[in-house]
């Protein structure tokens, strides 16, 4: 009786461990990508690393993504960076016509964009609309109001580089 309940208890232990999830290197890529709202072939210099899990890094025209993924496809960190002199490919896009004009130039707007969804982890395609107000009180800085598919977001910017001042949810 008892080699019975040991013989039982082993077998459902090892098939506990047969249905143990174990994703491959281009598994773990994708799910990177999918966060990111990219495709493979958005993107250049992909890399994927077996280290407690995977490292994947690729970057994008406008940002360098890192990320630590576990045997599952769970994301477990992800790090994004603007690229300093990001050379971004314009694809046609259309867009809204706002009321009152920008208070910047069209190239630093897109950056400043850029730089305020990086910060943010994201990407354009999780972004549903924005605004950009000058600052009132401060000559140089501007406040950018970006609606994402999960809430609004702002972010303090100056006006002269783009560069990303302080950044808050609403």
């Amino acid at each position: 009786m008892k080699k019975i309940i040991l013989g039982a208890m082993l077998l459902f232990m090892l098939a506990g461990c047969a249905n143990r999830i174990v994703i491959s290197e281009e598994d773990a890529l994708e799910v990177c990508l999918d966060a990111a709202g990219y495709k493979k072939e958005e993107v250049r210099n992909s890399e994927v690393k077996k280290e407690d899990g995977y490292m994947v890094k690729f970057i994008s025209n406008t940002n360098d993504y890192t990320f630590k993924v576990d045997e599952n496809g769970i994301i477990k960190s992800r790090n994004v960076e603007a690229l300093p002199e990001s050379k971004v490919i314009k694809e046609e896009e259309e867009k809204v016509e706002e009321e009152s004009e920008s208070p910047i130039d069209a190239a630093l707007e897109e950056k400043i964009v850029d730089n305020s969804l990086a910060n943010w982890g994201v990407n354009r395609s999780f972004m549903k609309e924005y605004t950009i107000e000058k600052d009132p009180n401060k000559e140089n800085v501007i406040t950018v109001h970006i609606t994402l598919n999960d809430g609004r977001k702002f972010a303090t910017v100056t006006t002269e580089e783009g560069k990303l001042i302080s950044s808050y949810n609403e």
